[in-house]
């Protein structure tokens, strides 16, 4: 159920984050009381000031725990952080320490504890100091100008790779004690708040809240959003002439809803084109109207909308009402087992099955992309609707008359030199291939 975020979870950095065991020991506030042979932690005076020394190539930080002990630690030099600020427009100013050794050159890393994600900032060094400027809420990417996805993210800094060197070993950024008292800080913009805050005494993390209002997250707050924006809508008012278009469950503006969202532009059809998007992290042409996953205006959307086009999955508790239109696109040619076809399902959700079978009487019409589709398609899905053998809309701009101009465009979007082969590997999962549920082998 959506939220801000999810249980707490260790960073995931690399040898500095052994730091965390060090303070295993160091769960209880410092006690007087001592045996005749007991080894006695050394407290770190409130007046004394913290220290780091280089020393053979490392750095030796003498510093003050988060319970007042003395601790010793040696480790690769990196920056450290002394000052954080936000600016206008959602950008989080980073500053602070540049001790010799540390990586040159180097980047500044955000690197996601939700997903395999990171985002590389560059960073400027002058007189033992360094400055990087991130962009928040306008990060430039293949998919656009967006936000940084909610969820929390640690601070890293690498040798950036280059022609003649691979990229370095991230290292953790540690925050510097003397900036705890100006933490956190954080910036609200779109409705979405960025904040900059330390975990743990002295590791610093960027938290960003989702895009959905207060009242809409958490199951509760879910459940009263879907019965108000859903099931009283559906029951209580008619359809309108709108296109509600789902690519991935809110993740791209892309595949068959795309190709058939421009071709109804290109006709001039009479509707309202909606697109869902997740987490505000999909850029929609002029000719879409974002509605947030989740969101109370994609339950109104899901009751009403004339017509759904999805290549996902729909939503459970979505029943197809009298006069409303489901086209399922899907979204590739069935050479792996999918569906019923699945002899042993290890999908995150054990009731996957459970789940088709009570969607797929909600589809108008399945789409399949050819005739070896088209009775996989029908069986997997154990389908008994209407089956359109028509290829899939998203395949006909490789017969676009500017087919050769688009191919183009995305050679140049992707820095690819004229007249140079690329191969793209795209593997998929295989359903007998797994860690275990929810995580296939790719």
């Amino acid at each position: 159920m959506p939220d801000d975020f999810a249980a707490e979870e260790g960073p995931d950095a690399a040898e500095d984050r052994a730091a965390e065991a060090d303070s295993a020991a160091d769960d209880s506030a410092p006690d007087d009381s001592t045996a005749a042979d007991e080894t006695v932690r050394i407290v770190l005076d409130d007046d004394a000031t913290e220290g780091l020394y280089p020393f053979a190539g490392k750095e030796v930080v003498v510093y003050r725990s988060r319970h007042g002990y003395a601790e010793l630690k040696a480790r690769t030099p990196r920056p450290v952080v002394t000052d954080a600020t936000w600016e206008r427009g959602g950008t989080l100013v980073l500053s602070g320490d540049d001790p010799p050794g540390s990586p040159d050159p180097a980047e500044l890393v955000l690197r996601s504890r939700d997903r395999n994600e990171e985002r590389a900032f560059p960073m400027s060094r002058a007189a033992g100091r360094f400055r990087a400027e991130l962009p928040l809420a306008r990060l430039v990417s293949l998919g656009g100008v967006l936000p940084l996805a909610s969820g929390r993210w640690d601070v890293l800094v690498r040798r950036p790779a280059s022609t003649t060197a691979p990229a370095g070993r991230p290292l953790a950024v540690p925050l510097d004690h003397a900036a705890l008292d100006r933490l956190p800080v954080e910036a609200t913009v779109d409705g979405r708040r960025y904040v900059f805050r330390e975990q743990g005494y002295d590791v610093p993390i960027v938290e960003v809240h989702s895009d959905l209002r207060p009242n809409e997250r958490g199951a509760y707050r879910q459940a009263r959003t879907r019965v108000r924006h859903y099931r009283a809508p559906r029951r209580l008012r008619p359809l309108r002439p709108a296109v509600v278009y789902d690519s991935y469950s809110g993740k791209q503006y892309s595949d068959s809803p795309r190709a058939i969202h421009e071709e109804l532009v290109r006709r001039g059809a009479d509707v309202e084109h909606l697109w869902v998007v997740r987490d505000g992290q999909v850029e929609l042409p002029g000719t879409a109207r974002p509605v947030r996953l989740w969101g109370a205006e994609w339950y109104e959307a899901m009751a009403r909308s004339r017509y759904v086009v999805t290549n996902a999955h729909l939503p459970e508790w979505f029943v197809r009402r009298p006069g409303q239109v489901v086209v399922q696109t899907w979204h590739g040619t069935p050479l792996k087992r999918i569906g019923f076809d699945i002899e042993d399902v290890q999908f995150a959700n054990a009731r996957y099955l459970e789940k088709v079978a009570k969607e797929t009487p909600n589809w108008s019409y399945l789409v399949s992309p050819n005739g070896f589709s088209t009775p996989i398609l029908r069986r997997a899905f154990r389908y008994e609707g209407e089956l359109i053998e028509t290829g899939y809309p998203r395949n006909d701009v490789l017969a676009s008359p500017d087919r050769e101009m688009l191919a183009e465009r995305v050679r140049e979007r992707l820095g690819l030199p004229p007249g140079k082969r690329a191969v793209l590997y795209a593997p998929t999962w295989r359903d007998d291939s797994y860690y275990g549920p929810g995580k296939y082998r790719l």
